[in-house]
């Protein structure tokens, strides 16, 4: 915190190229294998500084309210199909943002390649909801109570 929101990294960061934990002192391996010592929203505020938090913040934020106006609107709807999509999205969003918050895992394939992939379903499901909601139904005329 003290370099990268009152210091002099506060508007660059410190970059995705440096090792954090060298940098820092809290190296822990011998092979320092160790780069990213602090949870995965603070990991973006070192390396990006100020305007990339707010930019992560804005994103997370924007693609959570759209999955939620989507559930709230399907659940007015008494469209429990969408509606269960919907829910089931933020969850799993929810979890990958709670896991980020004690370990960088979204770094990696492990984590990262499904955050991301959760996310881009999310705006594709929005989207398809909006134009299409009938796709989730074998008749377009049915739905399920």
């Amino acid at each position: 915190m003290d370099y990268s929101v009152f210091g002099e990294y506060r508007w660059t960061g410190k970059g995705f190229g440096v090792n954090l934990a060298n940098e820092d002192g809290y190296q822990v391996f011998q092979d320092e294998s160790l780069r990213s010592p602090h949870n995965g929203h603070l990991n973006i505020l070192a390396r990006s500084g100020v305007p990339g938090m707010v930019l992560w913040l804005l994103l997370h934020g924007s693609w959570a309210f759209m999955i939620l106006d989507r559930y709230l609107r399907s659940e007015r709807a008494r469209d429990p199909a969408w509606a269960s999509l919907f829910i089931y999205l933020l969850a799993f969003w929810s979890a990958f943002m709670v896991n980020a918050s004690f370990d960088v895992f979204i770094e990696g394939p492990m984590g990262g390649i499904w955050l991301w992939s959760i996310m881009e379903v999310g705006i594709a499901s929005c989207w398809i909801h909006q134009h299409h909601p009938e796709v989730l139904y074998n008749d377009a005329n049915t739905r399920s109570a």
